[in-house]
């Protein structure tokens, strides 16, 4: 199970995302009173070991305060610069991909390390990803990464994925 740091540090260091101005210098502090709250005080483990393994990380009153965390956090980073979401994924799966299943499947993998999703969640997070544009726009080409709606989509297929029980898995 990620403990709360493992959230915060996995959405700053792998996708390498930036904060808007006005959130930048209260980032540090917002996160160290959610890790409070979500049971991991930073600097401050429970003995000289640290934090052990199977740590209790996950109750009924966490989950909640786990998703709008990472959420919150995913949120600055839209608010900061929507454009880094549409650079990410080209990074992520090259500038002429056009098909949203390996677009899903590619992010999937990223933030899952390979982790198959059940097929009803893929069928879901395509559609998610897709948003309301119209299916012929994948099939005949119209459709790009540089469609206007390209970081708009990526940000609520990130959504999506970080509301999976799996996600919360390290």
């Amino acid at each position: 199970i990620k403990s709360p740091i493992d959230l915060f540090v996995f959405i700053q260091n792998d996708f390498e995302f930036v904060f808007g101005q006005t959130f930048q210098e209260k980032h540090i502090n917002y996160m160290k009173a959610r890790c409070v709250e979500m049971g991991q005080e930073i600097f401050k483990p429970i003995d000289v070991a640290g934090w052990q393994e199977n740590h209790d990380w996950i109750s009924t009153g966490t989950i909640p305060m786990r998703w709008e965390f990472i959420e919150y956090i995913l949120n600055r980073h839209w608010a900061g610069n929507k454009e880094q979401f549409r650079t990410f994924i080209i990074s992520l799966v090259g500038q002429d991909e056009k098909d949203p299943k390996v677009i899903v499947d590619k992010l999937k993998d990223y933030m899952f390390c390979k982790y198959d999703i059940k097929e009803e969640e893929q069928t879901d997070a395509i559609n998610i990803f897709k948003g309301d544009i119209p299916d012929n726009y994948f099939q005949d080409g119209t459709w790009t990464l540089n469609y206007e709606s390209v970081p708009t989509q990526v940000y609520n297929l990130m959504l999506f994925f970080i509301s999976l029980p799996e996600f919360q898995l390290k």
